[in-house]
């Protein structure tokens, strides 16, 4: 956990002096300690596919055991969508290559990250690339679709 710090200023009276007074709060937030980059891939649309991990210089797939729609909302919030329509199990996006990274993730569904949703340690799973897990997000705010392909909002004036 890494504290920052919050600084209140307050006034007060004493001997017909206003004096300016600070309190600092620290305050405890989450700070992943890992360093990492999530990513959909082999979706038909940018906004579905099998979730991903680039995570110390190597990409890799999260199990599907025990993957949900609360998992799915965590992801596609993550990656910037509003939310998730489908959680996907048995690669159903195909199976991916190289680690296994993340397995057993069983997230609330309020989570900012996946990482911070409980599972196994990173790396320690008990899948095949079968079983990776996939999402279907509800497209990003500012898009449409119009006969199944996605659009761009624009403004002109």
């Amino acid at each position: 956990m890494k504290k920052f710090n919050t600084v209140n200023r307050f006034n007060f009276h004493l001997s017909g002096f206003v004096w300016q007074a600070y309190l600092i709060l620290l305050t405890k937030v989450h700070v992943s300690a890992f360093d990492y980059v999530l990513r959909l891939a082999n979706g038909n649309r940018k906004s579905e596919g099998r979730v991903e991990i680039f995570y110390n210089d190597t990409w890799g797939t999260v199990c599907d055991d025990y993957w949900d729609l609360r998992d799915a909302i965590v992801v596609c919030r993550q990656l910037g969508y509003s939310s998730a329509l489908t959680a996907k199990g048995k690669a159903s996006f195909d199976p991916g290559i190289g680690k296994i990274w993340l397995d057993d993730v069983e997230c609330l569904g309020n989570e900012s990250s996946i990482d911070m949703c409980p599972s196994n340690e990173w790396g320690v799973h008990n899948c095949g690339h079968n079983e990776d897990a996939s999402v279907v997000c509800t497209e990003v705010l500012g898009q449409w679709l119009l006969n199944g392909q996605e659009n761009d909002i624009r403004l002109a004036g």
